[in-house]
Order: C-alpha cells, then sequence, then structure tokens
C-alpha cells in the first residue's frame, strides 16, 4: 500500500486566475468533458456517512468565491485536479512512496535540500497543499506545488552544490526531482502534484 503521486507542470499565471473569475465557460466546459452533475461520481459520501459536496459545486463555489471557511472537503481536492488538466497541465513525471516510507522519503530529500541552502522543496510539491488561496482540501491526500519562481532557482542553482554525498537510495529521488524542476522553469511554469 502507498501512494502514487503525478507531478504535473502548469502556468501559474492562469491557475491563479481561476478563483473568483465567474468563468461559467470553464465551469461547463469541465462538466462536459467529466460528465459531472449535481449527484456526480466523484462525490461519494464523506466518513461518517454525511452527504459529500458535489465537485461540481466544488469547481463553482471556487470559480465564484462563495467558499464557505468551514467547509472542508475531499470534493475540493477533485475540483482542483480537474482543474489542473483543464487548463493544461502536462504531466511529467510520477513519485510512488510505500506508506510506510513516506515521511521518511520526505524528511530525508529536504535534509539534503536544506543542506544546501534551499527550503524543503520536496515535502513542499508533494504535501504543501493547494496553489489556489483559500481552497479548503483534504489534508488527507497527497496535494502540493512548487512555484514558477522555485523550480527556476532550484534548477539554476542545482549544479552549484556537490550532489555526491547524497545517499544512493536517494540520488535517483533527488535527480527525478531536479528534473521536473527543470523542465517547469524551461516553461516558465511552477510544479503540482496529486495522487492518493
Amino acid at each position: 500500500m502507498g501512494w502514487d503521486i503525478n507531478v504535473s507542470r502548469v502556468d501559474f499565471n492562469r491557475l491563479l486566475k481561476i478563483p473568483g473569475s465567474r468563468d461559467e465557460r470553464l465551469l461547463q466546459q469541465i462538466e462536459s468533458t467529466y460528465s459531472l452533475d449535481e449527484e456526480d461520481s466523484l462525490a461519494e459520501p464523506d466518513e461518517g456517512n454525511e452527504p459529500r459536496l458535489p465537485v461540481k459545486q466544488a469547481l463553482r463555489n471556487i470559480l465564484f468565491n462563495t467558499i464557505s471557511d468551514q467547509q472542508r472537503s475531499p470534493s475540493y481536492s477533485d475540483a482542483v485536479c480537474l482543474l489542473y488538466d483543464t487548463i493544461g497541465a502536462e504531466h511529467i513525471g510520477d513519485l510512488r512512496v510505500a506508506v510506510w516510507g513516506i515521511t521518511s522519503l520526505f524528511e530525508q530529500v529536504d535534509a539534503e535540500l536544506v543542506a544546501r541552502g534551499f527550503p524543503e522543496y520536496f515535502s513542499q510539491l508533494v504535501l504543501g497543499g493547494c496553489p489556489l488561496p483559500g481552497v479548503p482540501v483534504d489534508v488527507e491526500d497527497p496535494l502540493g506545488f512548487l512555484s514558477a519562481a522555485d523550480c527556476e532557482r532550484f534548477s539554476r542553482e542545482y549544479s552549484h552544490h556537490d550532489w555526491s554525498t547524497v545517499e544512493p537510495s536517494l540520488q535517483e529521488t533527488v535527480e527525478e526531482f531536479r528534473q521536473w524542476c527543470a523542465e517547469a522553469a524551461r516553461h516558465g511554469q511552477g510544479l503540482v502534484a496529486a495522487g492518493g
């Protein structure tokens, strides 16, 4: 058992304009593409058998800036992932992590980054939450992001550091992370990650 995390590059300038945009056309495009209705199939009951907020309603709340502070639901995570796909996030990699090794892997990679003067970029990418301010995504699912500026900085400064001392079991993960950042930076974009 573990997490399958998909990493994509995305245009943050476009993404950050979505909340409050009142873009009915975007909502209709997503509804049509994913066959969403008020009882959409992505909206299974939340824990405790409470009715789950339909994903269509979560999308509408994001687009029309009508999110209640108390309204946390897995539907917002689903809605954010549909927004990523719809605005053209391009899949560039995967991360598969066994449940028992999740925390350890993030801490180890981040420790290598911090030792070289970087923030904890790896945890931010996988567990940093939603890049859209005020969207109450489910904290149980991996959802994270890295801004375009962070991707550009890491890919630019990576070669200024000695990575030969990184534990061999982590070297492949650090190299994949570098490649993702470089790919995003090449397009002036940031990274988003989602999985479960």
